[in-house]
């Protein structure tokens, strides 16, 4: 019951937390180059400085193609100063300087012979033009780099964090708490941060060619779909980032959700039949991996001198410098019935179920000091099929330590110690098959779920 309440609270905190603040102005990132002055042809770079969107090849080429994608908007006027400060929230530079070549290999045309021209370079936060060979260009020519080089400003945002993304006004007017961060960070983390490869450059050209020489779009979703095909990050989509300003996430919240105990042992099964049991595991904290495994049976527990009941059981095996050892934790079957919580994520129409296992033997021995772990079983739904079928997306792993006794309730009070190491630490535990999406979806709220005990004798 105290998974179920608190679980509701964290959820609908963090589906306010960000707002739209209005009025607040969107800068454009600088440099930070330390060492004095730097220029070329007796100038300071800084004089290079250069409004792209005020450029001839921009309000005659490009400036058309970002209103052919607002026409599409349900929000063009809201959308416009988004789409333009994902495009543009780099320091553009059109300078007379030599760009150094990056490797075929990297950019993925190594099939060609001729030599590579490196027309633009961009950096975390810069993009650098060569002057002398954009003066030369064609008007279309240069809209066509300008393109390229926006879109792949674009396909960069998927290694910022949500911190970067509000502290640097990605998303222009919006403010967004910790609880908001938090839960946006774990449900669309971006990547890891990384060089471009092949298959970077590949995306990007691709979505430029597409934007430049044709727009077959007719909705939002089409958008979403070529972007996210090609790797675009969806926070900067229609989808998140063009409903609502992307400042809500839309929550549909059950405590009492009702399973057949049979159908869990169905879906546990069929995880094991398709090799999809948690096989990887990782701190929240410590976010090394580590080894670990679980194994799951139907058994009996004893409550009070004259009752059993069925419950199922979870077996985890995990590994200390080498030294495997092993827990048990249980989900309690009422009339052949398991209760859990949900989570409905109505835009991206995914419904995540939270089963709680408690610690075994239960209850807790109520003795200050006593670690114990909760587990909390989530299975998905995707609610894009008819009659969608819950499929095993992982374990969540909570630990707590009894803190003291509750005389109201003859009970004991517990809390979430302090992560040192990961044997303290949250741990997730999911298959190394799902997608990056699905992985986003486990994390959510993993910091913050409470654990659950009870020390109280039956």
């Amino acid at each position: 019951m105290v998974l179920k309440r608190l679980l509701v609270l964290i959820l609908l905190a963090a589906s306010v937390a960000c707002t739209n603040s209005g009025g607040g102005k969107s800068g454009i990132d600088g440099t930070s180059d330390t060492g004095g002055g730097n220029g070329a042809e007796n100038r300071a770079y800084e004089a290079y400085i250069v409004r792209v969107d005020q450029l001839p090849a921009y309000k005659m080429f490009v400036e058309p193609k970002i209103q052919q994608l607002l026409a599409i908007s349900p929000m063009r006027e809201a959308a416009l100063p988004i789409v333009k400060r994902w495009l543009l929230y780099k320091t553009w530079y059109v300078a007379p300087v030599s760009l150094s070549t990056i490797s075929k290999d990297v950019i993925g045309i190594s099939f060609s012979h001729d030599k590579t021209e490196q027309l633009a370079l961009q950096t975390k936060k810069s993009i650098w033009i060569n002057s002398q060979r954009f003066a030369q260009m064609a008007m279309q020519d240069q809209a066509t780099l300008i393109m390229h080089e926006m879109i792949m400003s674009l396909y960069y945002l998927r290694f910022k964090s949500w911190e970067n993304i509000f502290s640097e006004k990605i998303y222009p007017d919006i403010k967004c708490g910790p609880e908001g961060m938090d839960l946006m960070n774990e449900l669309f983390p971006g990547s890891d941060p990384k060089p471009f490869d092949a298959d970077d450059y590949e995306n990007i050209r691709s979505v430029t060619g597409v934007l430049v020489n044709d727009f077959p779009f007719k909705s939002p979703k089409e958008i979403d779909d070529f972007l996210i095909a090609n790797k675009f990050d969806r926070r900067f989509t229609f989808g998140l980032g063009m409903n609502d300003n992307g400042a809500r996430q839309k929550f549909i919240v059950n405590n009492n959700e009702k399973l057949p105990a049979a159908t869990l042992n169905e879906i546990l099964e069929s995880a094991k039949m398709l090799n999809q049991l948690p096989d990887q595991c990782r701190g929240v904290r410590f976010k090394n991996p580590v080894a670990c495994g679980f194994k799951f049976t139907q058994s009996k527990r004893k409550f009070g001198p004259l009752y059993e009941f069925p419950v199922i059981e979870i077996t985890t095996t995990s590994y200390n410098n080498g030294n495997p050892f092993e827990f048990v934790n249980t989900l309690n079957i009422a009339n052949n019935t398991v209760t859990g919580s949900s989570v409905e994520w109505v835009d991206q129409k995914k419904k995540l179920y939270y089963w709680m296992f408690n610690t075994d033997p239960y209850p807790t021995p109520l003795k200050v000091g006593t670690m114990f772990r909760s587990m909390v079983l989530i299975t998905l739904q995707d609610l894009t099929v008819e009659s969608p079928a819950h499929t095993l997306l992982g374990i969540q792993s909570i630990p707590g330590v009894v803190t003291g006794k509750n005389p109201r309730y003859d009970d004991c009070v517990y809390a979430k110690p302090t992560a040192k190491s990961i044997l303290d630490d949250v741990i997730v535990a999911q298959s190394s098959l799902l997608t990056d999406f699905d992985k986003a979806l486990l994390g959510t709220r993993a910091s913050s779920m409470p654990p659950s005990t009870s020390c109280r004798q039956f």
